[in-house]
């Protein structure tokens, strides 16, 4: 299986059109990454699935950002405003 050092990672995730595995194991590097900003988690956000739900778990953990009654957002527009308004970017 193919790994990625972070900024492997970062290129893929900001790629225009990886191949959809590549981004699941590029978030999957990012997500567990001490190392990986706000912005390389919401740019995982453009993906569904695994790589959106890998990065708002992280971006949940990191912000302590509650889930009101069960909403769990992977929304990038919603994060982004949450980051913006919280001072996070």
């Amino acid at each position: 299986m193919k790994e990625f050092s972070l900024d492997e990672a970062r290129q893929v995730i900001r790629d225009v059109d990886p191949q959809y595995i590549d981004a699941v194991l590029a978030a999957a590097t990012i997500t567990s990454s001490r190392s990986s900003s706000f912005e390389d988690l919401l740019e995982c956000l453009r993906f569904p699935g695994p790589p959106a739900s890998m990065a708002a778990c992280t971006l949940y953990s990191r912000t302590k950002r509650s889930c009101h009654k069960g909403r769990f957002s992977e929304d990038y527009d919603d994060w982004r405003q949450y980051l913006d308004d919280s001072g996070s970017l």
